[in-house]
């Protein structure tokens, strides 16, 4: 089994053509036949197997992979997806999908021409296996773009892209933004029950990472943004691992592979992921609320709680100078207190930080403490998780931030 990595990606030079009939229309013109008249031999409709890989008609978002072997390019987590541009009125895609069962089946968010604010896009529910799905379908005859943009998490379901196609012709799609942002975290980032209230279990259905602070973040600054980030996990130790201290399923050690996968391990099987893919002007890590309040350690005695303290205090910090060293142009921001537990966390927090721009030599790691989930008159999602309020809250105090260290402009206003 062959993989083919892509952030900026491999690009095919060798896309399969698709002749489209070119007779001549007359002044009553249909839509088929102005199809037609404005396309060539040379023009293709039907983008499928390795020339998915072709950056010059599909634009991916995240980390992504191809499968040689399945013809499938996979991409994994929140906010993950592709952008394709076309002259036509239509496009379709064929697509692939982990997990399709109730509670567990991937959301996904459709984005026409430009736009942007989730809350003026289409959802999409992959309710197959596989499956051919129309994104847009009765547009004006022209040229337009479509985003496919993943809102759930890679632990509930992976999707991939077998086959886009349109009733014109594909056009070259636009050029990706230049001012980025790698999000490292945990279920905040991804929208865990954001949707939801306390009297719900969280779901794919009322949890939308498009409208958690990460997404929010890079919306405001026009940012184009990685987010790598899985629930239950933590520094050390995480719900995904009982608690249990682990070298393996842990968030600085998963982040030099592909992905977590929906069996909510370390994707390992197609190797160690190419940092150079994104190579962001920011990188916005929240992890460490798992390490402190996954399993047992309401029941630890006050010397195992030192003990875990001191492990998560090597490994964080172990974490911001690799970051650093992996980008060494790059800002990074420590954010904490996502929810209201020991308050010990942030002590650690501030000391590590410390620490790691001490190891580093100047100071490259700034701390963003944040609004925490229930307050300031916002109730709390799921599981004591951040709603929408909390997590616009929480974006546009970050986007500020990053425009006090960066400059960066904010050039969009909150979303409704």
């Amino acid at each position: 089994m062959t993989f083919v990595g892509c952030g900026s990606g491999t690009v095919s030079t060798t896309v399969q053509s698709t002749t489209v009939n070119t007779e001549t229309t007359t002044n009553e013109t249909t839509t088929a036949e102005a199809l037609s008249t404005v396309t060539t031999t040379s023009q293709i409709n039907e983008i499928e197997g390795i020339d998915l890989n072709n950056l010059e008609y599909v634009r991916w978002f995240g980390r992504t992979l191809y499968n040689d072997t399945e013809n499938l390019k996979y991409f994994y987590f929140t906010a993950s997806g592709f952008e394709a541009a076309f002259y036509g009125t239509e496009l379709k895609v064929i697509l692939k999908a982990s997990n399709y069962e109730l509670n567990k089946q991937a959301y996904l968010v459709v984005f026409l021409d430009g736009e942007e604010d989730p809350t003026k896009a289409e959802t999409l529910v992959l309710d197959e296996e596989e499956k051919e799905y129309t994104l847009a379908s009765g547009l004006e005859l022209g040229l337009h773009s479509v985003k496919l943009l993943k809102r759930s998490e890679a632990s509930d379901s992976v999707v991939a892209l077998k086959k886009v196609s349109t009733d014109g012709h594909f056009t070259e799609v636009s050029e990706p933004k230049n001012f980025k942002i790698q999000f490292i975290g945990d279920s905040t980032s991804v929208g865990y029950g954001n949707l939801g209230s306390l009297a719900e279990l969280k779901t794919t259905a009322n949890s939308d990472g498009l409208r958690a602070y990460a997404y929010l973040t890079g919306y405001l600054l026009d940012a184009k943004i990685s987010i790598f980030s899985a629930s239950g996990w933590g520094v050390s130790r995480g719900y995904n691992t009982g608690g249990s201290i682990s070298e393996t399923e842990n968030i600085p050690n998963a982040f030099d592979y592909y992905a977590i996968d929906n069996t909510n391990k370390v994707f390992t099987e197609a190797g160690k992921w190419d940092h150079d893919n994104f190579v962001p002007d920011v990188i916005v890590v929240n992890i460490g609320v798992n390490d402190f309040n996954s399993a047992g350690y309401d029941v630890m005695n006050s010397l195992d709680r030192v003990d875990l303290e001191y492990q998560y205090y090597l490994d964080y910090t172990a974490f911001l100078v690799k970051l650093n060293n992996l980008y060494p142009d790059a800002l990074i921001i420590a954010a904490f207190r996502f929810i209201n537990v020991q308050s010990g966390l942030v002590d650690t927090t501030l000391e590590i930080i410390n620490e790691a721009n001490r190891l580093i030599g100047e100071t490259k790691v700034h701390a963003f403490e944040v609004e925490a989930a229930g307050t300031l008159g916002n109730d709390y999602g799921c599981d004591y998780h951040s709603n929408i309020g909390t997590n616009k809250n929480i974006a546009q105090s970050l986007a500020e931030f990053i425009n006090s260290l960066t400059g960066k402009e904010i050039i969009r206003t909150m979303i409704d």
